[in-house]
């Protein structure tokens, strides 16, 4: 009974141990979403980074309510979330509901490692999405703009930023772009 089952899978993440993970695991394979979404729930409970590559195919899921719940479970994990991998899933898709669950994600992560694919973001082809990301990028300015100088960008954010300075530029006024350039620059 599915419904039975979902309980059980739901108690075992609550009262479960680290070795219960596989066992909860074995029920991604089963034909009813309902079941899996409570399985991707229960994962994130037992063990958040083994649980990533599961959310991340997940995410790519048809089933709107598979990929919410991926959303949904990232978002608990973006410490074991590696960005490159969330770009290139966006990157393959053009799904506008995926695109913006990635650019979610991605406020999530550490202030530099997010600002570079927001601002690559803003210049897709989809309205929404570049809305969202252009969005994100005046959150990410007014929560981040005083730490600019204190917190330096790592060799591999700067480059990605460097690539989106073309776009940095249209979306990032004067003084706040000059100082994000002497900030990049200086790494």
């Amino acid at each position: 009974d599915p419904k039975t089952l979902t309980f059980a899978i739901a108690g075992l993440a609550e009262t479960g141990k680290f070795n219960d993970f596989s066992i909860v695991e074995l029920f991604l394979k089963n034909s009813n979403d309902q079941i899996k979404k409570i399985s991707l729930h229960s994962l994130v409970l037992l063990d958040k980074e083994r649980t990533v590559p599961h959310l991340l195919e997940f995410l790519q899921s048809d089933s709107l309510s598979l990929r919410s719940q991926a959303k949904k479970g990232l978002l608990k994990c973006t410490r074991y979330v590696q960005s490159d991998e969330l770009w290139r899933i966006y990157s393959a898709n053009k799904n506008t509901d995926l695109r913006r669950a990635i650019l979610r994600i991605f406020v999530g992560l550490p202030m530099w490692e997010s600002l570079g694919y927001f601002l690559l973001a803003c210049k897709t082809d989809d309205q929404k999405v570049s809305d969202l990301a252009l969005e994100y990028v005046k959150q990410w300015q007014a929560k981040h703009y005083s730490h600019w100088r204190n917190i330096k960008p790592t060799k591999p954010q700067a480059e990605r930023i460097r690539l989106a300075a073309p776009v940095a530029s249209k979306y990032i006024a004067g003084l706040k772009f000059r100082e994000l350039h002497l900030v990049i620059e200086s790494v």
